[in-house]
């Protein structure tokens, strides 16, 4: 039996190097400033720091994901997004992989599209 962990196969500081590496070709300040903003959520999220991470969203925030269960995942408001982050916390799904394929940047949003990988604690199963 392997004695490798599903976190150390799962390489979470992908998307901060794809992010990081944007930031060096990006010319516009205000997108960099947007990108260094999304740099500090990716990093909060990391270390499960919900405080720091919901200082990088605004009170309007709004999350939308597209997936199976996609309104469940899609909170509406900083509370919601606490109450997310948290959720996924004490759940153990806050270690994961996000590989970016696309991330666009405008004046005013950013948007990542990616497939993202993480593991399922066996607690979480529950009735299956």
């Amino acid at each position: 039996m392997s004695t490798t962990t599903t976190q150390e196969r799962l390489d979470p500081q992908g998307m901060v190097r794809t992010v990081e590496e944007r930031v060096a070709r990006e010319t516009d300040p205000r997108k960099v400033q947007m990108l260094l903003t999304l740099l500090a959520h990716m990093r909060a999220e990391s270390a499960k720091d919900i405080d720091a991470l919901l200082a990088t969203v605004s009170d309007s925030v709004q999350y939308h994901t597209w997936a199976p269960g996609g309104e469940s995942q899609s909170p509406d408001g900083p509370a919601e997004v606490r109450a997310f982050y948290t959720k996924k916390a004490e759940e153990g799904f806050l270690d994961f992989q996000y590989d970016i394929e696309r991330l666009l940047v405008d004046e005013d949003v950013i948007v990542t599209e990616g497939v993202m990988v993480s593991h399922v604690p066996a607690r979480s199963l529950g009735a299956f």
